[in-house]
């Protein structure tokens, strides 16, 4: 018979992921990750001097930017070990992989909706800066980590992972920019509504076509994922 994979399963898994040991090794032992966390922070206390008076409206973006960055870290699209060895089809594997895919992104952009909800009602700035702030955070939610496959195509499987990874970084490394300069926007006195439109632009411009390009690679990965020896 068929184990069945529950919801309350998926979510189990989730938070078990964030158990210190893991933590420490897939987010603070990656120096990518450490300096992406915190160089928002660097910025803020260098421009701003730590102004605590602006320190609600910074946390308010900064902590489920963190939470993102380290949900993602914790939770590379593939089933533990065990998974493959249960009574579940591919089929199965595959909707329990892509259930828990979804059940990521959903936890993260809830953190992210919370962050807002917290910030508006000391939010003085228009409406297109938490847009803004929101798309952001969902490019970098489905954002994965990068597995290289094991399967019989090494040569194409190495080019993928390269060009997965140049991806990966780019949407990372715009994704920073824009959080500092959204940061920026919400810790000024004053509504900038240039401000504003220049990282709005640079969200459905620049990251939302990228992000519509990297789906390719999560939709292999999630694949892949049903299949212990092209898992990674």
């Amino acid at each position: 018979m068929e184990k069945k994979i529950l919801a309350a399963d998926i979510a189990k898994d989730y938070f078990m992921a964030f158990r210190w040991g893991n933590v420490y090794k897939e987010v603070f032992s990656n120096f990518g990750v450490v300096f992406c966390m915190v160089n928002p922070l660097i910025q803020y206390m260098i421009i701003y001097k730590g102004a605590q008076e602006l320190w609600f409206n910074f946390l308010a973006v900064y902590l489920p930017f963190v939470f993102i960055m380290v949900s993602v870290s914790l939770h590379p699209v593939k089933l533990h070990k065990m998974m493959y060895l249960c009574p579940v089809s591919a089929e199965g594997r595959m909707t329990c992989v892509r259930k828990a895919y979804c059940f990521r992104i959903a936890v993260q952009m809830s953190v992210v909706s919370i962050g807002m909800a917290v910030l508006l009602p000391a939010f003085e700035g228009s409406v297109l800066a938490l847009v803004a702030i929101f798309l952001n955070d969902l490019v970098l939610s489905i954002l994965i980590t990068a597995v290289e496959r094991t399967d019989d195509k090494a040569e194409d499987n190495g080019r993928e992972f390269a060009q997965e990874e140049v991806y990966k970084a780019l949407m990372t490394g715009i994704a920073v920019l824009v959080i500092f300069l959204q940061m920026m926007m919400i810790c000024e006195p004053e509504p900038d509504m240039t401000g504003d439109l220049i990282i709005l632009g640079m969200t459905v411009f620049v990251q939302i076509p990228l992000m519509i390009r990297y789906r390719k690679y999560v939709r292999e990965a999630l694949a892949a994922a049903a299949y212990y020896e092209k898992a990674g």
